[in-house]
């Protein structure tokens, strides 16, 4: 069986809802020239035992950078890089 990815319009019926958490929301900001900001609120996650995840990311100059961490309950960090984000730069 050939997978549906390699299909000529795999994401043909895609809509926006399907993209969507319905209990987390995700802003992205113009915060000045060429600078954007993104953050999330409180997203549900069971991942490696956390009860919510936080994403926050900065674009700027050719670079993204990404923060991703799961919380448990008490607000202990369970998964995610503790002293910072991940930074990807544009070649």
């Amino acid at each position: 069986a050939r997978a549906a990815w390699r299909g000529p319009s795999p994401l043909a019926d895609l809509t926006p809802d399907d993209l969507l958490a319905s209990e987390c929301k995700i802003t992205v900001e113009r915060v000045a020239e060429k600078m954007w900001r993104s953050t999330s609120e409180k997203c549900p996650n069971a991942y490696k035992g956390a009860s919510y995840a936080i994403s926050l990311g900065v674009i700027v100059d050719g670079r993204y950078a990404n923060w991703d961490r799961g919380f448990a309950a008490d607000g202990a960090v369970v998964w995610g890089p503790a002293g910072g984000g991940y930074v990807f730069v544009r070649k």
